[in-house]
């Protein structure tokens, strides 16, 4: 009788490990299929490990497209690198940010704030923020990455939320589309299509124009299209969003690491938002930051003698191409040289409208 009982048990414990061996397997399988061969993150954090920067550019795709830090370095005589991704939330920032600071030394950060981040809480942007993890964790030692991932599961937002467990399974949230090509680049370790891969030095390069027939709606005219449009959209600021600029901004001020927080011009801004609301989300954005002894400047409210939008400078609605990332980077080398009373002679407030 405890024969038969001992072989039962053996055998649920037999087929429960075949069980977990088939699903390590399946998962590991299906990673390989979707997950892609150099993704946004994986792609930054690879650059990143060769990169000796003194300053660093970090924010979304806005950053990524329209920051070159080529043009910056030969301006100011000095060496930065681009660590924008594809919808990167701020707690990622704050991990680009802090691994900058303590593993390359760097004194100067370019925080680049979206306006399409601004509104969003932390579980609406897990995808971005898993994948960012993830690739950091493949670009460190194993010690960081444990103490990295365990500290992104157990935020509050992610705790006890479906993410906690996708969070192992990348081929849920991280993947292609084109299959085959994802396949032949793993196999050869090759990228056989450079689109969408960034440079170097950090920064995406496009050739794209913006083919839309859009006008531009300037910062004066704006409460009159705001009467005559209809309803435009209200730009929020999230709880998550300022409790992560404030973990940036305490933190750089901690390290005695000079931060610029800037929002990147696009041809939409005042398309898209209503007056009031982005206008108190640029005062509330100003306010956090000046609490801790930085300038944060929205470059949408520049006025025209300092930087004036051309839409052949754009790829699409959001983002610069290549030509306009090169003029705007000359632009911000300026700006990082000048100081907070010439930075504020550049732009418009709210209380100029």
């Amino acid at each position: 009788m405890q024969t038969s009982n001992h072989k039962k048990t053996s055998g649920r414990i037999v087929a429960l490990l075949l069980i977990m061996a088939l699903f390590l397997l399946g998962n590991g399988f299906l990673n390989y299929v979707f997950t892609p061969y150099r993704g946004s993150s994986g792609e930054m954090w690879m650059y990143y490990q060769k990169a000796e920067p003194e300053m660093i550019y970090t924010g979304s795709s806005q950053c990524l497209c329209g920051i070159d830090p080529e043009t910056v370095d030969d301006i100011l005589r000095t060496s930065s690198y681009n660590m924008g991704t594809n919808m990167q939330s701020f707690r990622s920032s704050y991990v680009a940010i802090r691994a900058a600071v303590e593993e390359k030394g760097v004194r100067r950060v370019v925080l680049c704030v979206d306006d399409e981040i601004t509104g969003l809480d932390r579980t609406d942007n897990f995808r971005a923020d898993a994948s960012f993890q993830r690739a950091r964790n493949a670009n460190t030692n194993r010690l960081t990455a444990g103490r990295e991932t365990l500290a992104f599961l157990m935020d509050e937002p992610v705790l006890m939320h479906t993410g906690s467990i996708n969070y192992f399974f990348p081929w849920s949230y991280d993947r292609v589309t084109d299959i085959g090509q994802n396949i032949k680049e793993k196999r050869d370790k090759k990228v056989y299509d450079e689109t969408g891969h960034r440079m170097i030095t950090g920064r995406e390069p496009s050739e794209e124009i913006l083919e839309d027939d859009l006008t531009v709606i300037g910062y004066e005219e704006w409460e009159e299209w705001n009467q005559t449009a209809g309803d435009l959209e209200i730009l929020s600021f999230s709880a998550d969003s300022r409790k992560e600029l404030q973990k940036i901004a305490s933190y750089c001020q901690e390290k005695g690491v000079e931060l610029i927080p800037i929002t990147l011009p696009y041809p939409t801004a005042f398309r898209l938002y209503a007056p009031e609301s982005y206008q108190k989300t640029v005062e509330e954005l100003t306010e956090l930051f000046s609490a801790y002894g930085f300038d944060y400047r929205n470059f949408n409210f520049a006025k025209p003698s300092f930087y004036q939008i051309d839409l052949s400078e754009y790829k699409d609605t959001g983002h610069f191409n290549t030509k306009g990332a090169l003029r705007f980077s000359q632009v911000l080398a300026g700006y990082l040289e000048m100081s907070e009373t010439e930075r504020s002679s550049c732009f418009y407030t709210t209380d100029d409208f």
